[in-house]
């Protein structure tokens, strides 16, 4: 009986240390983890922006602008000739700017910056214009947009 007893209390003190090694491992993985997820979400890749910019168009710009940036005769386009003619020479700063002030029409500067980041991204990919480098904050003035010939 004692030796069932040590055995038993034995089993326990196990028990209770894998559970506190678990618990502590735990934390440290789920710590890892929400720094890797910072670290992700502050570093996407351009295709991952053009993306997420391609859905928010679809909900917020699409019924003004068209499902194909093709515009309309009172709304500019935002892809094709008319739209590199009127942006020919500017940076994605000066459209991230234009457009962060102005857009939505019925809500101007209502999206997050990080969604107007997006936005930018869908629309520079949708004229053939693809950044060094995912787009930022800092790295916009360094995108020039230029008409092909």
């Amino acid at each position: 009986m004692i030796r069932v007893l040590e055995t038993m209390r034995g089993f326990v003190l196990f028990a209770v240390v894998a559970v506190i090694s678990f618990s502590l491992m735990g934390e440290a993985t789920e710590g890892s983890h929400v720094s890797a997820n910072s670290q992700i979400s502050r570093v996407a890749s351009f295709a991952d922006q053009v993306g997420r910019g391609h859905s928010t168009y679809m909900e917020q710009c699409s019924t003004c602008h068209q499902e194909d940036l093709s515009g309309t005769d009172m709304v500019p386009a935002l892809a094709g000739s008319a739209f590199m003619a009127r942006w020919n020479g500017k940076t994605a700063k000066d459209l991230f700017s234009q457009t962060s002030m102005t857009m939505p029409a019925s809500s101007p500067g209502s999206l997050t910056q990080e969604e107007y980041l997006n936005l930018t991204a869908y629309i520079l990919q949708a004229n053939d214009i693809t950044p060094p480098q995912d787009l930022t904050v800092d790295s916009l003035a360094s995108v020039t947009m230029h008409q092909k010939d």
